[in-house]
């Protein structure tokens, strides 16, 4: 081994890769990574202002592996201790300064539903797994919606989730390349890049192509932005002219430029329409070209916004969301943000980055040291980075739902969540009217007790994939006396259907699926679940009605999102016409049940649970009914007088009074996050719902 160390320190690195100096077009482009980040989340423009991320990506990769090769050729090994540890003084100290001034912040503004998901998500966070945690949360049809103030650390978690591996893989090529006897260790390393830049693309078009996120936040389909810079380190930087490099780096701009200025974030991301940037990084980058203290790299705001990049990207996502949650999003918000950004990004570069980087903190241990062999530590420290990793990402994807769920931290705090439920419609609209004139929030919000059970869970066990279909049942569809049957919604309504109907003796079994609501013979995009959603969807509609129709049951549910014509992608009238259609024929198929009903759904608040502030009033967590939720019900109700078996059920007035329909009534709070109902908020309604199905036909009513 240790003659492995002395063959390779006599390997010398191009002279144009010498990292050691300062790149003042590196210090530019990592200025035009963090303003692009930052006008897109303030302003929403550039469109595609989130390739910041993938410029970061490119100069990271570019710049560690530099090092790493540096150290290989100069000691013959990778000290994992020493890249560690300077990645915790690079990466740790701003960063978790930043996680705990949040969860302060959002604790002394939101309320436990909102603040405790922010401790959650400051935890995944904090071991770098927060892409995983957020993609797990997404998947999670059941997810609060609001945006979490560490929503962006999602970008970190990739990065060094990628490093606790790389290392290992360069130092694995050195011990192969040393054992089959070759002498031209960059060229190994490059080739070994080639390979994993083409599985890790591969990896990207399969996710892209499989509908949800397209892999946005997953780490082997970002992996190939890494890997981009990683190989101008390995192949050295540009040796031509310095008019052609100037040429070649101005070109690599332009094609950051016109990607975040036409790209948008419902392409696919990140593949392939990150490919056009991550190469115009990669040309300025292998270009070297002289940034002019006058030119867009160069400048001295460049310099210093390249300086304060790391610290101004962590502050910036939680000053937005903590500035339009309670001041809302207007013109002198959106500046004020960016002041207070900017402000927070000087003082954490001075007094925290810059103390800890020439600080005494690990940097005996961050030194490179000269030629020594490799040594089985080396490796097993490498190895427990890799397991770690690998370990963490199991827990975060298929771990218990506990770790990125609020509402199961809320549910260990004691208290009843029981609710009472209205008795009558009489006492349900004052309940209603009190709470829409209520101008102090209920003292009940601020205990964790009084979220738990937040979700009606009933639901969550039936709810499924449409790409997994036929799916799983909540009950046996085959003994059941009543199907209740849609998307997520109809599952968050499960638990009142059955609790209404229990007391009769009637057995009730269900099924959805993720963004699919029954519309014979439609096809309907969803914004989450890709290109393929409208006719996988659809696929699963004529499946699914073709079983409910043998089964026949004596009474059959439906309900569905109240937004759904939106998904139509047509004008309000004629999308209200073809679901209108749509419904006609798929009661027809539903000839041979006794009872349908079509159930209206609950209102859909779009700003809950984001409008639960401590420092604003309950008037905004009041919402509308909208155009699009009423011409639904509309063409339901209609659809419904042409099949004698179908009655439709408005339930309106179970959530709405004359000035709107609010979020929280009677200390409860109705839905998770503004559209699914809760658990509290699905037995508030029971009785109605009760009264209702008997005058519907089904059941009998309950007595008071």
């Amino acid at each position: 081994m240790s003659h492995a160390a002395t063959d390779l320190t006599r390997v010398k690195p191009p002279a144009a890769t010498s990292h050691s100096r300062r790149r003042a077009d590196i210090q530019g482009l990592r200025a035009i990574a963090v303003v692009l980040v930052v006008l897109n989340h303030v302003f929403l423009w550039p469109s595609g202002g989130f390739l910041g991320v993938d410029v970061f990506y490119v100069i990271s990769g570019f710049l560690i592996t530099g090092l790493l090769l540096r150290e290989v050729e100069q000691s013959g090994s990778i000290s994992f201790r020493g890249f560690y540890a300077r990645r915790i003084r690079r990466i740790l100290p701003a960063a978790v300064i930043v996680l705990v001034v949040t969860v302060m912040v959002a604790a002394l503004l939101w309320f436990p539903l909102r603040s405790l998901q922010t401790v959650i998500d400051a935890f995944w966070s904090l071991v770098f797994m927060s892409n995983w945690h957020f993609e797990a949360a997404g998947s999670d049809y059941f997810a609060t919606d609001a945006r979490s103030p560490l929503l962006h650390y999602w970008s970190l978690a990739v990065e060094e989730q990628f490093y606790a591996v790389w290392p290992l893989v360069i130092l694995a090529v050195v011990l192969v390349a040393h054992r089959i006897g070759v002498k031209r260790l960059r060229i190994a390393i490059g080739v070994t890049v080639a390979l994993l830049t083409l599985a890790s693309l591969a990896w990207a078009g399969w996710r892209a192509g499989s509908g949800l996120d397209g892999g946005y936040f997953d780490s082997v389909a970002r992996a190939w932005e890494l890997l981009a810079g990683a190989a101008i380190a390995v192949i050295g930087t540009s040796r031509l002219r310095e008019r052609a490099r100037r040429a070649i780096s101005l070109a690599g701009l332009a094609l950051v430029a016109v990607s975040a200025l036409l790209i948008h974030e419902t392409w696919g991301v990140p593949f392939p329409w990150v490919i056009p940037a991550v190469l115009g990084v990669a040309l300025v980058i292998w270009a070297d070209a002289p940034a002019s203290p006058r030119g867009i790299l160069g400048n001295p705001i460049s310099q210093w916004l390249g300086d304060v990049s790391y610290s101004l990207y962590l502050w910036h996502f939680p000053v937005i969301v903590f500035a339009t949650s309670v001041l809302g999003n207007s013109v002198w918000v959106q500046l004020g943000s960016l002041a207070a950004m900017l402000a927070l990004a000087a003082c954490s570069f001075r007094w925290i980055e810059q103390p800890f980087q020439r600080g005494p903190l690990l940097r005996r241990a961050s030194k490179l040291r000269n030629a020594r062999p490799i040594v089985p530590r080396d490796l097993a420290v490498g190895a427990v980075a890799v397991v770690a990793v690998a370990l963490l990402t199991v827990v975060t994807v298929r771990g218990p739902g506990g770790l990125h769920d609020s509402s199961s931290i809320a549910n260990r705090f004691p208290g009843d969540s029981r609710q009472v439920a209205a008795e009558t419609v009489a006492q349900r609209e004052a309940d209603l009217t009190h709470a829409v004139t209520n101008d102090v929030w209920p003292d009940s919000l601020s205990n964790p007790s009084a979220w738990r059970q937040s979700l009606a869970v009933d639901g969550g066990d039936c709810m499924n994939d449409v790409s997994r279909a036929p799916g799983v049942w909540c009950g046996d569809p085959a003994e059941a006396d009543v199907i209740v049957v849609g998307d997520s919604v109809a599952m968050s309504w499960l638990s009142a259907v059955r609790a209404a109907l229990t007391d009769d003796g009637a057995d009730v079994a269900g099924i959805g699926f993720a963004g699919c609501q029954l519309a014979m013979g439609l096809e309907y995009s969803h914004p989450a679940f890709g290109s393929e959603f409208p006719r996988t969807c659809a696929t699963v509609q004529r499946e699914l009605i073709a079983e409910i129709a043998a089964h026949e049951p004596d009474t059959l549910v439906l309900i569905g999102h109240p937004a759904a014509l939106q998904r139509l992608d047509l004008p309000l009238s004629e999308a209200s016409v073809k679901w209108q259609a749509a419904y006609e024929t798929m009661l027809r198929e539903f000839s041979g049940i006794s009872r349908v009903v079509v159930l209206e759904s609950n209102p859909w608040d779009r700003d809950f649970p984001e409008c639960l502030v401590r420092t604003d009033s309950p008037d905004g967590c009041i919402t509308q009914l909208d155009e699009w939720h009423l011409a639904k019900a509309d063409a339901e109700r209609a659809a419904t007088q042409t099949a004698s078996n179908s009655v439709y059920v408005q339930t309106r007035d179970w959530f709405c009074a004359d000035r709107g329909c609010p979020s929280v009534v009677d200390d409860t709070v109705v839905t998770t996050d503004g559209l699914h109902l809760s658990a509290p908020g699905s037995a508030t309604v029971d009785h109605l719902l009760d009264e209702a199905l008997a005058r519907a036909g089904v059941g009998n009513p309950a007595v008071p």
